[in-house]
Order: structure tokens, then C-alpha cells, then sequence
């Protein structure tokens, strides 16, 4: 495209590009995400890769993408969210950031305890978004309207 500069930086195994530089060139925004995704795919420690406008435009319903997709905020996301393969560990400078889908990351023990909590346990899949309904559950209150997890009913007496 005749700029090095297109690619703003890298975080988190994001991709931002240079969005004012884009408009400058007078480059559709879509096509360079599908670009960089190809050549990022390319590579043989990724597992996969979605571009902005996928995420924006598509409802993944499972797998690695809908983890993306979970996570990805309009105004503090990348242009294209890559995951590398299991096997493939990036250590930044402060160690791991527990980002990847994997289960290394996000399989992870939930603890309750006090009043209204039955003696007990689970080996359901739960997910972090269920804490906020469980805790409305035993406050006995609605839940934020924008909460999507679902009470974990066998712990709440």
C-alpha cells in the first residue's frame, strides 16, 4: 500500500491499523483487515483470525471466534484478533496475560462461601458472566439487564 506505517502496533494478539493513514491512502478499511488476516493465517503457529468487520457483521455461535467475539469491544478492540495454536506460548515481559480460549486460561476454579451457599460442588461448565446472575440470585435482585450468564442453582440453598 506503500506505507510501512498501516499497521499501528500489535497487543494481545490484536492488530491495530492506522485508521487516520487508511483514510489518507483513501484505503477501504475492510479489504486491508482481510489482507493482513490472509497473511496472518499464513503463519504456522496460528491457530486462527477474524477481521473487525467479521466480528461486527457475523454472530459466531461456537468455537475460538465466538471467544473473540465475546471479548471484542468496538471503540478498545483491534482491527484483526488472532489466537496462536495450543502448543505456542508468548511470554511478554510480566509473564503470562491469560488471554488465549484455551483451557490453560479459562479453566480456573470458582469459590463461594457464606450465607445462602449449599455445602458443594460442581463439574458443570459455568463461566465468568454466570457470577453476576448467581449474585443477583442470592441478593435476591434483578440482574443488570446486560448480564448473559444463568445462576449457578446448585450452590444457592
Amino acid at each position: 500500500y506503500g506505507s510501512t506505517e498501516i499497521i499501528e502496533h500489535v497487543a494481545l494478539n490484536q492488530v491495530y491499523l492506522n485508521k487516520e493513514l487508511l483514510v489518507t491512502l483513501n484505503l477501504n478499511a475492510s479489504e486491508v483487515e482481510k489482507l493482513i488476516q490472509e497473511y496472518i493465517l499464513l503463519q504456522p503457529q496460528i491457530q486462527t483470525a477474524v477481521t473487525r468487520t467479521q466480528l461486527l457483521n457475523h454472530e459466531f455461535t461456537d468455537g475460538l471466534e465466538l471467544l473473540i467475539q465475546n471479548g471484542f469491544h468496538t471503540d478498545r478492540s483491534g482491527d484483526i484478533a488472532y489466537l496462536l495454536e495450543p502448543s505456542v506460548v508468548v511470554y511478554s515481559e510480566t509473564g503470562s496475560d491469560h488471554g488465549s480460549g484455551y483451557e490453560h486460561d479459562t479453566h480456573v476454579p470458582l469459590l463461594f462461601y457464606g450465607l445462602g451457599i449449599k455445602p458443594g460442588r460442581t463439574h458443570r461448565l459455568t463461566s465468568s458472566a454466570d457470577i453476576v446472575s448467581t449474585i443477583a440470585a442470592l441478593l435476591a435482585i434483578e440482574p443488570p439487564k446486560t448480564a448473559s450468564g444463568h445462576v449457578i442453582g446448585e450452590m444457592i440453598e
